[in-house]
């Protein structure tokens, strides 16, 4: 997902920004550049989670009544990575002018909620 870089100087931004695109050139939304750096640590405790995003904007369209629900299941502890890779595969639903990744949530250690931003 290419996102708009113009209001963004900093280098060290726009390359974290690249190697996450690279990383994950399929995902429907826009990355939290800070999760490149951590993208080999724990996200949640557990080997199993489900992502969960309720695509019901009340700005774009709060008619829209889709979900996004994507289950991970690992032989280790979710990592950041994982939970990227699952949504780069398996995300099905385009996202409206709110697409920016602002909050990872984790319920009860197997729910991973997602707030964004525009």
């Amino acid at each position: 997902m290419v996102c708009n870089m113009d209001i963004y100087n900093d280098e060290l931004f726009q390359e974290k920004y690249n190697k996450m695109n690279e990383l994950f050139p399929q995902l429907k939304f826009c990355v939290d550049v800070d999760d490149y750096d951590r993208l080999d640590n724990v996200l949640v405790k557990n080997k199993d989670a489900i992502i969960f995003y309720k695509h019901k904007c009340f700005c774009c369209d709060p008619k829209r009544n889709v979900s996004e629900v994507i289950y991970i299941k690992r032989n280790h502890q979710i990592t950041y990575r994982d939970f990227y890779n699952e949504c780069n595969m398996k995300w099905k639903n385009e996202m409206c002018n709110h697409r920016f990744l602002e909050q990872i949530d984790i319920k009860n250690d197997t729910q991973i909620d997602l707030f964004f931003g525009s």
